[in-house]
């Protein structure tokens, strides 16, 4: 769905996300994207999808991290693990594990 693949910065990644999450998608208002090291860190603001504290999605992430880690894997060339992810007062945290 991206014309172009991003880049390996915070934001060029941050702006590939940001296209789909809020344009393509409407699913979401805004995103941040941070990274540190071997890791990203994702704030997702205004998600329109809930956080299901279920098995699956315990195992697998949400669809809506599912979504990041793709797009931030593609961007840095790299698999990324996702190794957190938290939801409060609408605003979803995503933390990645970038693997070598």
């Amino acid at each position: 769905m991206l014309e172009t693949e991003p880049g390996p910065t915070s934001s060029e990644i941050e702006a590939a996300i940001t296209y789909i999450l809020t344009g393509v998608l409407d699913i979401a208002n805004s995103v941040t994207v941070y990274l540190t090291g071997t890791q990203v860190s994702i704030e997702v603001s205004g998600s329109g999808m809930d956080y299901e504290a279920n098995w699956y999605y315990h195992c697998l992430g949400s669809p809506i991290a599912s979504i990041v880690a793709t797009i931030s894997s593609e961007a840095l060339q790299k698999p990324v693990r996702i190794i957190e992810e938290s939801y409060r007062h609408e605003k979803r945290k995503i933390i990645l594990e970038v693997l070598s």
